[in-house]
């Protein structure tokens, strides 16, 4: 019954080192048989295992019916369960988003909350439905407001701390199971509703297609895979190429136009892409027809300035291409400073305990997660906003500054160092940006210019065994 989702876990390391899997329930067939099956794999040794149900409280007796169905199943199966409540069609007003948006970004916050509740029992993965005719209509729904090879991708079985064990089945699949189980569930009207543009994709584009070709979503998730692996070979190529990226300001980036010239088309495409949603702060409603309107800067003479989603706006200088914050400013190339000179925040770290995660603020809009990880050989990440540290070879005791005279940053797997002045000449940091860039900082050794390079000297390696994980964030507003 199951023998296709054990393949697909067991292929994605879904369940790799986890201590406890936090389900998403919120009653319909997909959930339901999610939380089946890893009730199963309990019974068979498997993580322990803890639901979460939102009532989004928009769809009234049907939201209580809802919740009163998975409080009775869980009640039943011995599943842990915890229940939020949101008014999402507040949140949607308040923040300016659709009911579709307001919900989702719910749904992810009570996960997350639930999840680090769930921090003392391991690692905990956070667990969702999706499947296979999910990732087609996410794929058909981004063709549709313009994408790119990123964008094909679709749903990606794991990010971080989610898994979808689900991708690899189709829907009449899992409904099958429900029924050789003998288990019900409850339908969710709104899923047959027109007005969301999903249900639109799910039951009229994706049925045509189906019935042009039955195996369309299994080439659509062929194609998403595919792409993923392409990705996968370009990725380090534009992590290469963001280094050219440089930050002016709280608002503001900028390239020089001629290395983005250089660059191939579609990393070039990414880069911009990449800077307008930096700028940002989000990708929602930046799609190809901005980037390419940002490209098309390179060819036009000085002075063109277009405007972008989100208050943002791109314009060309002599040299270079300058994102920023749509405020009227002029044409000049305006400099703008972020003044943290003289900052220093202390950092002790606490006894390692597997997945003990905090928050170390920087001011009033970022701050600096940091979380104990075990490695055992497990792809790291690669960002320029999350690094990671072999924890025995940092001190307990660092600071989060600015620069001092004495700092120095270990460049190579040799340990040859450099004093930081130097370091920061060598990989181009502008020179205005150098007494305000934010530093990790283990003594006079930097182990991370933050959003730049970390030391070799703590770089995680096979010998590692415990890891401190630390990632910039920016905080809700």
């Amino acid at each position: 019954m199951w023998s296709k989702v054990d393949q697909f876990v067991k292929k994605h390391h879904m369940l790799d080192e986890a201590g406890c899997v936090l389900i998403g329930l919120s009653g319909g067939a997909d959930s339901v048989c999610l939380a089946r099956y890893f009730l199963d794999l309990r019974k068979k040794g498997g993580p322990e295992i803890s639901a979460v149900h939102v009532n989004h409280m928009l769809r009234d007796s049907e939201a209580e019916r809802d919740e009163e169905f998975v409080r009775d199943f869980c009640r039943k199966t011995g599943l842990p369960l915890t229940l939020y409540r949101e008014d999402v069609r507040r949140i949607s007003v308040s923040d300016k988003l659709s009911l579709e948006e307001a919900g989702r970004k719910v749904r992810y916050a009570c996960f997350r909350e639930t999840a680090s509740k769930l921090a003392d029992r391991g690692k905990v993965r956070i667990a969702l439905g999706h499947h296979a005719d999910d990732l087609a209509e996410t794929m058909v729904f981004r063709m549709i407001r313009g994408t790119g090879p990123r964008g094909l991708t679709g749903i990606p079985p794991v990010r971080g701390d989610i898994i979808r064990p689900f991708l690899g089945i189709r829907k009449e699949e899992i409904r099958a199971i429900l029924q050789e189980l003998g288990q019900d569930f409850v339908e969710d009207s709104s899923n047959q509703d027109p007005a969301y543009s999903r249900n639109l994709i799910r039951h009229q584009i994706l049925d045509v297609m189906n019935r042009m070709n039955p195996k369309t979503v299994d080439h659509m998730c062929r194609l998403a895979r595919r792409e993923a692996d392409l990705l996968a070979c370009v990725e380090p190529r534009i992590e290469s190429a963001m280094s050219l990226v440089r930050r002016d300001g709280p608002d503001r980036w900028s390239v020089e136009a001629e290395d983005l010239l250089a660059l191939p088309d579609y990393v070039r495409d990414e880069v911009a892409g990449r800077m307008l949603h930096a700028a940002a702060g989000r990708k929602k409603d930046i799609e190809s027809v901005h980037i390419d309107q940002m490209t098309d800067l390179l060819y036009k003479k000085a002075g063109k300035r277009i405007n972008l989603p989100w208050g943002l706006a791109a314009r060309r200088t002599d040299s270079r291409i300058i994102v920023s914050r749509n405020e009227g400013v002029p044409e000049g190339d305006r400099e703008e400073k972020h003044d943290r000179e003289g900052l220093c925040i202390k950092v002790c770290l606490p006894d390692y305990a597997e997945g003990l995660q905090w928050t170390v603020p920087l001011d009033t809009e970022t701050g600096l997660v940091m979380q104990y990880r075990s490695y055992h050989g497990q792809q790291i990440i690669k960002s320029d906003c999350e690094k990671y540290f072999d924890y025995d070879r940092i001190s307990k005791e660092l600071s989060i500054r600015t620069r001092r005279p004495g700092d120095y940053f270990v460049f190579n797997d040799q340990g040859e160092h450099k004093k930081l002045s130097r370091f920061f000449i060598d990989e181009k940091i502008p020179a205005d940006e150098r007494e305000s860039r934010m530093l990790l900082a283990d003594g006079s050794h930097i182990l991370w210019i933050i959003g730049r390079r970390i030391s070799e000297a703590c770089k995680v390696t096979s010998g590692t065994k415990q890891m401190l994980a630390v990632s910039l964030t920016k905080y809700k507003r």
